[in-house]
């Protein structure tokens, strides 16, 4: 019988907390947590949240920057059999309400910064019955220190949980202006932290510095797999350059993972003032290849890992390496080979396998793959088809197994800028609530710095003449900041199907290789 199998999250905090006790587990701006700590105060937290009234499967959000609490959250869910929901901070207030309701969470762990926000919301989410202050008391709410004094730090918790449980919803991108909460179970986190682990080969010995948010599949999923190593996690509440750098110096960081740009910031902010980054034995990121390079260069012996995944497959199925400058030079197009823990196929419009080197949609299956999406059952049936998860992109396997990203489905063209994803419908919404806009198509377009930026093709409305700092303002008040266009080119109509529709393909041929600099010179003359 596969021991794997048989580990629910919460038995890994138990586990590390056997072997590894008064050895550090993440160090953050607060303090440091011991393995033992951690776990202790994970039960403690489970306990409290059962004479609050939760029962096994019932929600819990979570919305914070990285913190140390985050992990006891993670456990203490883990331990009681409840479900975590962590929301993205970035997103606005109305995206916000949005996951509170559809999930419906019956409480919520926030920091002080974000607790006007969900009050402002309580009024429209009658399920939501407590909120849980991280970072200071507030008269009208507990603190988590409170609540974590309440809890006994039992043995054995009092709810039976299993690893076919659920453990987690993360929310995605939304896909025509409704996100989806994709189901992890106990399994999947478990089996995803043996498949980074087989994938990149860290140990209890490495480093890791969280300057990914752990409300992101893959942030999430490389904490817990350090913590389930016995290997240190230094947890980074804010992003910024230096910051990050001179955490690296000091705690001599071995593996980081990141979004373009951070590491080419990163890496420039370390120059600049003399940091010394040489402890770094991984970086993984889909960076430029000149990014790679100067890693490469800067930290010698080091490897470079980018490779494939999303939400629903917990972060990655495929990794591919870079060592040196010849691998480099061969080129980064190829997101690598499957995990060890991941079946990976390439098929037709009717799900039949194609030949090797052909085009096709990229299917995956694995122990570590979602089981579908929260609450919605025809988008759960036809995802998941046959067994397989159908992630709506298109790519080839060649004759050594190597997976090539080639592009997304038509109906699927999905946004990936700075780490984050973008449907296009979601902005392409938001900016037909202005009343000066009748037409748009939103396409993602290259960019040096974020991979791809968001990109919108307008058609104003006749005698009004919106520009562009105008809509990118209007959209931020709708839509989280990072989902706005950067670039934004004024038309006179939109290519068009037969049926009417817009025609987004050719809207690409026609504008997606036009330079930013290019659409904002049209619209200045």
């Amino acid at each position: 019988m596969d021991p794997v199998q048989q580990l629910t999250l919460g038995d890994v905090y138990t586990r590390c907390a056997d072997l590894y006790a008064e050895r550090t587990a993440a160090v953050g701006n607060a303090g440091t947590r011991t393995f033992q700590q951690l776990d202790e105060n994970a039960r403690r937290l489970a306990d409290s949240l059962h004479q609050q009234g939760l029962a096994k499967g019932d929600r819990i959000a979570i919305l914070s920057l990285n913190n140390l609490e985050y992990l006891e959250c993670i456990g203490a869910a883990a331990t009681a059999g409840l479900v975590l929901v962590p929301i993205n901070s970035r997103l606005q207030e109305a995206e916000i309400g949005f996951v509170l309701a559809d999930s419906g969470a019956r409480l919520i762990f926030a920091e002080a910064e974000f607790v006007p926000v969900v009050e402002r919301l309580r009024a429209g989410l009658p399920e939501l019955e407590h909120v849980v202050v991280f970072d200071r008391e507030q008269p009208q709410h507990p603190c988590y220190g409170d609540i974590l004094a309440e809890g006994r730090d039992r043995e054995r918790p009092g709810t039976s949980v299993t690893e076919d449980d659920l453990i987690a919803l993360m929310y995605t991108a939304a896909v025509s202006g409704r996100p989806r909460g994709a189901m992890m179970t106990h399994r999947s986190f478990v089996y995803q932290n043996a498949q980074l682990a087989l994938t990149t080969g860290i140990g209890e010995h490495d480093v890791n510095l969280n300057v990914l948010p752990m409300f992101h599949t893959m942030g999430l999923s490389v904490a817990l797999t350090f913590f389930h190593l016995g290997a240190l996690n230094v947890v980074l509440d804010r992003y910024a350059p230096s910051a990050a750098a001179e955490r690296i110096e000091a705690h001599r960081v071995t593996f980081l993972a990141e979004f373009s740009p951070m590491a080419a910031q990163i890496l420039d902010a370390a120059k600049r003032n003399g940091v010394d980054l040489s402890s770094l034995r991984q970086v993984f990121g889909l960076d430029t290849p000149a990014t790679i390079r100067a890693y490469l260069e800067h930290c010698p012996g080091m490897t470079w890992l980018s490779g494939y995944g999303q939400a629903e497959t917990h972060g990655l199925v495929c990794v591919h390496r870079v060592r040196n400058f010849d691998e480099l030079e061969k080129g980064t197009t190829t997101v690598g080979r499957p995990g060890p823990l991941n079946l990976v196929r390439i098929v037709d419009d009717n799900d039949d396998e194609v030949r090797r080197g052909q085009d096709g949609e990229i299917v995956v299956r694995g122990p570590n793959v979602s089981v579908g999406y929260w609450r919605q059952a025809e988008a759960t049936e036809q995802t998941t088809r046959g067994g397989w998860h159908h992630t709506g992109d298109l790519g080839r396997l060649d004759a050594g197994g190597c997976l090539w990203f080639a592009g997304r489905k038509a109906e699927k063209d999905l946004i990936k800028t700075g780490g984050e994803n973008v449907y296009p419908e979601e902005v392409e919404g938001a900016l037909k609530q202005h009343p000066g806009v009748i037409d748009v198509c939103v396409i993602g377009v290259a960019d040096p710095e974020w991979t791809e930026a968001v990109k919108a093709v307008i058609v104003r409305a006749p005698g009004a003449f919106p520009g562009s700092a105008e809509l990118i303002d209007f959209c931020k008040q709708k839509i989280a900041s990072y989902k706005k266009p950067r670039h934004l080119v004024f038309v006179e109509t939109l290519p068009k199907s037969p049926s009417g529709a817009i025609d987004r393909r050719a809207v690409k041929d026609l504008y997606g290789d036009v330079a930013p600099e290019i659409s904002r010179r049209k619209e200045q003359r």
